[in-house]
């Protein structure tokens, strides 16, 4: 009796189940339709070769996009330190709308072991920052493009069917 109870339970709860997966899986969905590819060789490390490769695996048509993603920390570090400049500039440009005085910004440097402490003028020092590190990036961005022409901004790798 409780063996037959249990196998009724497991049927109901498995037909609810297959219910609800087929209703998901219905709905168009990026993640439904996407694989995640890992330890690429680096011979495949471009979104042409990739492309090439899965085609060469499967059917020709089965293969709708093929993005190679890359793990940049310099890349990431250059923005993360752009958007920190930015958020500083916005604050001086407050503070000199505010108070109709320019801010001022203390800069400390390493010069053979010795620190030198400078007062500059806040604008003008996070606007060179903020062009500065556009520059750098825009320089790392193409460094990295020209060598397989990654997509830098794709996170996903996908395969249709």
């Amino acid at each position: 009796l409780f063996f037959g109870y249990t196998m009724y339970t497991i049927l109901k709860e498995f037909r609810w189940f297959i219910e609800y997966r087929h209703a998901w899986l219905r709905r168009f969905n990026q993640r439904n339709y996407s694989i995640l590819v890992r330890n690429i060789p680096e011979s495949l490390r471009s979104d042409k070769l990739l492309m090439e490769h899965f085609e060469m695996i499967s059917r020709k048509d089965a293969v709708l996009e093929a993005h190679v993603c890359l793990k940049l920390p310099h890349l990431n570090s250059m923005v993360s330190r752009r958007k920190n400049c930015i958020a500083s500039l916005e604050h001086a440009l407050a503070e000199l709308e505010m108070k109709n005085k320019r801010p001022k910004h203390l800069v400390i440097q390493n010069l053979n072991n010795k620190k030198k402490k400078n007062m500059v003028d806040a604008i003008d020092y996070f606007t060179e920052e903020v062009n500065q590190l556009n520059d750098d990036i825009s320089r790392a961005i193409n460094k990295i493009e020209a060598r397989g022409r990654p997509r830098l901004a794709m996170t996903n790798k996908w395969i249709g069917s």
